[in-house]
């Protein structure tokens, strides 16, 4: 399971690969008001948690963002947002600060 992890100066993770073999684990140093899953590529389906919640493909506590295209959310918690991510086939995604 790759892990990332953005720095309280830092925006977010850039031209990251998620994958339906393992589950993407990125971690804020901060609590943020919104979050952005932005695929890149369009290369497949990408579900993603907010709450630390395992994702997984066509999981019901998982949002989800179809082919190329943007995604904003806000975080349900306190504290540090963890954001985990799983892909149908492998996609070019960044995760950054919403707001």
């Amino acid at each position: 399971m790759p892990t990332l992890s953005v720095a309280a100066a830092e925006v977010g993770v850039h031209e990251i690969t998620v994958s339906p073999d393992a589950e993407t684990v990125v971690t804020f140093g901060r609590d943020l008001d919104s979050v952005d899953v932005i695929s890149l590529d369009g290369g497949g389906t990408v579900y993603y948690t907010l709450d630390n919640f395992p994702a997984a493909l066509r999981s019901r506590r998982a949002y989800v963002l179809p082919g190329a295209g943007v995604d904003t959310r806000t975080p349900r918690t306190a504290g540090g947002t963890v954001v985990r991510l799983i892909a149908s086939a492998n996609t070019l995604v960044s995760v950054q600060d919403g707001s």
